[in-house]
């Protein structure tokens, strides 16, 4: 199972933002910088100010900026937060193979 462009794009926006010495940015600089849609990171800005991490300001001065120390925020917490049906092993997938009770021979 491969990770969806929302989770990759919300990853990426961290990222920068953590990146950012004053802290603040816009939509379209993200957009910019990594040649993305604007429309569709304006969504995944949406998502993390949903889930606490990062603050949006609305107007001309305003933009985005991270509500916690980049520390703070878990990778996999995000992508568990962001991903919809994220498995590692087959076994944890709906449907999927059995975990194997003990390593094949060999």
């Amino acid at each position: 199972m491969r990770m969806t462009l929302h989770t990759d794009y919300a990853l990426r926006m961290l990222i920068y933002l953590a990146t950012r010495r004053d802290g603040a940015c816009t939509v379209n600089d993200v957009a910019e910088a990594y040649g993305l849609s604007r429309n569709h990171l304006l969504k995944v800005a949406q998502t993390l100010r949903d889930l606490g991490l990062v603050e949006t300001t609305r107007g001309r001065a305003g933009g985005i900026r991270l509500a916690r120390a980049p520390r703070e925020i878990g990778v996999g917490a995000l992508v568990r937060a962001t991903e919809e049906e994220f498995s590692l092993a087959e076994c944890m997938q709906a449907g999927g193979a059995p975990a194997p009770s003990r390593p094949p021979a060999g």
